[in-house]
């Protein structure tokens, strides 16, 4: 299968003409999943029940079976016979128990946005499948077979082994980009272009950097230079220009939002006066500066509630319906903005939750990290893989310290979540570091630091703001904790920075007992693929217990 699907990337594949069914999952092929399906069909069961139930669905068929024999003729009226008699003998179905084994379910209103719609009790239905959840229109927009993106993770930590192995599978992740030099973004992000070329799926987060636009602006051209069709956009208190230059040079920004009214800006044209900015500096051509007017800043928005990296007080059940609310009032051009829903998407039971509020496709963040293919020591991922929900705390975010803004990281066996907010009181309280007391300076140094604080301070640079010094030594503290945690360095433990949520607590309690228990078996794409599967056959058995 991957000889096939690496020959197959070599040849331009169209669109069907006549409909098609495909063996790996019953679904007419299409031109974004079908190389991923074809592939995929070598080295897995042929599903003909449910593709003859899916032609079932749509009513009465002919079936013309070419070559000689009767075999699958036969086994079509079988079908069909079957399915008339358990119709005909099909009881009221009872509230069903949910994966993993919770409590009976309530029904679902079929009215409610994302639902599976109601259909009539008794066989002869096809199941709902990985590649029906969320919107077709997403998976067509950014090629994909399941309406799903793998988030961006820190200081290159989804990189081009989690990036290829997704694209490969008809998924699509972010590279990230945050706390890495640009130089160090176009190395790494280069050899996700050479290997999967322009037309497989990924993404590129371009994190925001009020301090440091530059730096914004150099990733946005370094992206429309290296071909990067998608950016996740993170984080934005503001539209900037980079952003905007991105997404009007012809670019597709995926905006993840923890605030409606970040969620609003991101919905609206763009601000006159970034467009001005932009058409004056030379950065925009005329006609992109006209067009800026009649589009959103964001092709898609992502709602990253409480349970995300970066923490927020509005919970995905508060958010999310606010943020499709403010969509269908502010979007009324004929380019569909998705709203997705992010953070705490670790179970079926959340991502149906989410699908069933309307979210039109999925972001999965923690629980990537703890795979074989992200880019994290061995021993983070073991840390990773002993988690429960309630072992993550919040913390200092390195790019915004100065800000207050935390994110949500581990704190089982660690003494990271801790120091870093000590530091980040301490530099709300003083203006200078001498002014703190001396006591806690030594500990600082010998503990935190692990040298002087003048000598950070000349490797960083002074600036001349003794405030701003502080700042900038302090977030040393939070930067070198995800180097320590990457490296894997055994000997300080206590300090590994890994960001992380919920959802990785939620998921290593779902897969207790199987065979991805062990980090070792997580492969991304197969992480991807079980939690939807889960997830279509969980709507399945809700959707059942309203179906009288």
């Amino acid at each position: 299968a991957e000889e096939f699907g690496r020959f197959l990337r070599t040849v331009p594949l169209a669109p069907p003409r006549i409909p098609v069914l495909a063996n790996l999952d019953a679904q007419p092929h299409d031109a974004a999943g079908m190389a991923h399906r074809l592939t995929r069909q070598i080295d897995n069961p042929v599903r003909w029940l449910d593709m003859v139930r899916y032609l079932m669905d749509r009513g009465e068929f002919e079936f013309v079976e070419l070559g000689p024999g009767r075999v699958l003729r036969n086994l079509v009226a079988k079908i069909k016979e079957r399915a008339a008699a358990e119709r005909a003998s099909a009881p009221a179905p009872a509230a069903v128990r949910a994966v993993g084994g919770s409590a009976p379910v309530a029904p679902v209103p079929a009215s409610a946005p994302g639902a599976v719609p109601a259909r009539p009790a008794g066989a002869g239905r096809r199941a709902p499948q990985p590649t029906d959840l969320g919107a077709a229109s997403f998976r067509e927009r950014y090629r994909l077979s399941y309406a799903c993106v793998a988030g961006s993770m820190y200081a290159g930590g989804s990189g081009v082994d989690l990036l290829a192995r997704l694209a490969r599978a008809g998924g699509m992740g972010c590279y990230g980009a945050g706390g890495l030099t640009v130089a160090e973004v176009e190395e790494g992000l280069g050899k996700v272009v050479a290997e999967l070329g322009p037309d497989q799926p990924f993404g590129a987060s371009l994190p925001y950097r009020p301090d440091d636009p530059g730096r914004e602006l150099a990733l946005a051209d370094l992206y429309l230079r290296l071909g990067v069709r998608v950016v996740e956009a993170s984080g934005h208190l503001e539209v900037t220009p980079a952003l905007l230059k991105f997404r009007l040079r012809g670019g597709l920004v995926l905006a993840k939002v923890n605030r409606v009214d970040q969620a609003e800006q991101m919905l609206s044209p763009a601000p006159p006066e970034v467009v001005r900015q932009l058409r004056e500096q030379g950065q925009i051509s005329a006609e992109e500066a006209d067009r800026a007017a009649g589009c959103p800043v964001a092709t898609d928005v992502a709602v990253e509630a409480g349970a995300g990296w970066l923490s927020g007080p509005a919970t995905l059940a508060t958010l999310l319906p606010s943020v499709l609310r403010l969509r269908d009032r502010l979007v009324t051009g004929p380019e569909r903005v998705h709203v997705g829903a992010a953070g705490g998407i670790g179970t079926p039971e959340a991502a149906a939750a989410a699908l069933l509020m309307g979210a039109e496709f999925l972001v999965t963040g923690s629980i990537n990290q703890c795979t074989v293919e992200a880019v994290t020591s061995p021993l983070a991922k073991d840390i990773l893989q002993g988690v429960s929900v309630h072992d993550v705390d919040t913390a200092p975010w390195p790019e915004l310290f100065e800000l207050g803004a935390r994110n949500t990281v581990v704190r089982k066996g660690l003494f990271y979540p801790a120091r870093a907010t000590k530091l980040h009181e301490l530099w709300r309280a003083h203006d200078r570091y001498p002014d703190i007391d001396p006591a806690i300076r030594d500990q600082i140094e010998r503990r935190y630091l692990r040298r002087p604080f003048a000598e950070v301070l000349a490797e960083v640079g002074a600036s001349g703001n003794p405030k701003q010094d502080m700042a900038a030594v302090f977030r040393t503290y939070l930067t070198q904790g995800l180097a320590l945690a990457r490296a894997g360095e055994p000997t300080r433990r206590v300090d590994y920075h890994i960001p992380c949520g919920p959802a990785m607590g939620a998921f290593n309690d779902w897969v207790r007992g199987t065979d991805l228990e062990p980090w070792p078996r997580r492969h991304v794409d197969a992480v991807t693929e079980r939690l939807l599967a889960a997830t279509a056959q969980l709507l399945a058995e809700r959707a059942r217990t309203f179906v009288h």
